[in-house]
């Protein structure tokens, strides 16, 4: 299947999924952000792009695709992916091409019902306070330090104020989030934490040495 041939194993046909990595890129942002404005009556321009930037990022591309199971069906050479893990930029890239393929075969309708289940189905991840609640007690399992929230930056705009967070376990910094309170943030950047810990105990699973949790001192 074209759309889960990476660039590096696609030939002098380049028989490869990047043209259709193209089309879900593009699919991909106008999908969300028109079901970021439907549901999101009362935003602003300012909170709807922090929140499209989120659902569109490498990382959560890559955690979706995770957890459809792509990275054990994208077809690639050996060597971009020592033991076993792919990197997020070919997951995410081969979820993009995905989409784009179903764009192609179904249209635009199917292709916009499937990048919405699959991007903006918060509930899996749990609810905020829960996320919390879980890094805190994965922390002190392993580490046995408690997570702090460092405040990364703050925006002000015309319908309020938002917050960039990102949890901390230690010396280790997670993904940043934002959100439109302290709180809500907080709540957010403990659930980028969780996804990142998740990729983690993936990547050791597979037998990867280059990442192991956090140490204590």
């Amino acid at each position: 299947m074209r759309a889960l041939r990476h660039a590096s194993v696609g030939g002098v046909d380049k028989t490869h999924n990047e043209r259709l990595e193209f089309l879900g890129d593009a699919l991909i942002g106008l999908s969300v952000a028109g079901a970021l404005y439907e549901r999101h009556g009362d935003a602003q321009e300012g909170e709807l792009t922090e929140r499209r930037a989120r659902l569109v990022s490498r990382g959560h591309l890559a955690h979706v695709g995770r957890r459809l199971g792509l990275d054990a069906l994208i077809e690639v050479r050996p060597q971009l992916a020592p033991g076993k893990l792919l990197p997020d930029s070919v997951i995410a890239g081969s979820l993009e091409a995905l989409l784009g393929a179903i764009y192609l075969d179904g249209g635009f309708e199917a292709a916009d019902r499937v990048a919405r289940a699959l991007l903006l189905d918060e509930a899996s991840a749990g609810p905020r306070e829960n996320a919390k609640s879980a890094l805190q007690h994965i922390s002190q399992v392993q580490t046995g330090r408690v997570p702090r929230y460092r405040l990364i930056e703050e925006r002000t705009h015309p319908f309020g104020r938002t917050f960039c967070v990102a949890a901390e376990i230690g010396e280790r910094r997670f993904p940043p989030a934002w959100g439109r309170s302290k709180r809500e943030a907080e709540g957010l950047a403990a659930r980028e934490a969780l996804l990142e810990l998740e990729r983690q105990e993936g990547s050791e699973a597979n037998g990867d040495p280059r990442e192991r949790p956090p140490e204590a001192t």
